[in-house]
């Protein structure tokens, strides 16, 4: 049986992190977010930022920016 058309499978290093994301929330760690994301081949992005300033949020993305950028 083949793969259904528009169904992917689910990527097992993302659920990892993601759940390891929540426990940190849970904990109380993790209070802040900004994530561009990929749904259905499509970007977007999520933000709950109460605990970061801007300057803190410019910060963040410049050093994603480079990161990705060093993506061979």
């Amino acid at each position: 049986m083949g793969d259904i058309v528009g169904l992917s499978k689910p990527n097992a290093r993302l659920v990892k992190l993601l759940e390891s994301m929540v426990r940190e929330a849970k904990a109380g760690t993790l209070t802040s977010i900004a994530a561009v994301v990929l749904r259905n081949n499509e970007a977007d992005f999520e933000l709950e930022t109460t605990d970061l300033t801007t300057l803190e949020m410019i910060g963040a993305l410049e050093v994603l920016k480079t990161e990705l950028l060093n993506i061979n």
